[in-house]
């Protein structure tokens, strides 16, 4: 790939200034901003797998939560949730669905939950489980998110998953099995 730009000549600099400038997503620092639109590039690739990787304090929440606020304005199904230790697939989309299509119903059970998500989903075109603090979630249950990105609704729609987490995350994610799976289906994008 050539990298080399052009030389300005003063034509170019008149179209250049009449181009409205790309909007940088708010708050985030170049880096940052990197990283966010790479995610982006990849949802709209249609990225079944996207992981975000980072330390405390690099940036990741800030990138995580710009992600998730600018897929939902676009009107994509997006579900956010908070990973704990022990949490399994259920858990996770359960605690998603139940925040983004409340029920008058206490008791819907998951099945239900799982219709309602696949009728949105079919509506809105495209999803988007974010699994924030995904790092706590045990190596099976990380294999069972990634499954969860091969299954389509009977229209042939499916949801991207988005796992957020520490650099142990990423070790986990490079056991065989899953290591496969996720150079298969995705794309990592790593801060410092």
């Amino acid at each position: 790939m050539d990298r080399s730009a052009p030389k300005a000549t003063p034509s170019s600099n008149r179209s250049a200034a009449k181009a409205k400038p790309q909007p940088q997503a708010a708050g985030l620092r170049p880096d940052q901003t990197e990283v966010f639109d790479g995610l982006l590039l990849a949802l709209l690739a249609r990225k079944r797998l996207l992981v975000l990787v980072g330390e405390a304090g690099s940036g990741r929440a800030a990138v995580f939560h710009q992600l998730v606020e600018q897929v939902g304005s676009d009107g994509a199904l997006v579900l956010p949730v908070a990973a704990s230790a022990g949490a399994q697939v259920e858990d996770l989309v359960s605690a998603a669905g139940d925040a983004a299509l409340p029920s008058d119903n206490d008791d819907r059970d998951f099945d239900t939950l799982i219709e309602a998500l696949e009728e949105r989903l079919d509506l809105a075109g495209t999803g988007l489980l974010a699994v924030e603090n995904a790092g706590v979630l045990a190596a099976p249950t990380l294999a069972d998110l990634i499954d969860l990105t091969r299954s389509e609704t009977p229209s042939g729609r499916f949801l991207q998953v988005l796992l957020c987490g520490t650099p142990e995350m990423e070790r986990t994610l490079a056991r065989p099995g899953l290591a496969e799976a996720v150079r298969e289906l995705g794309v990592i994008y790593r801060m410092t």
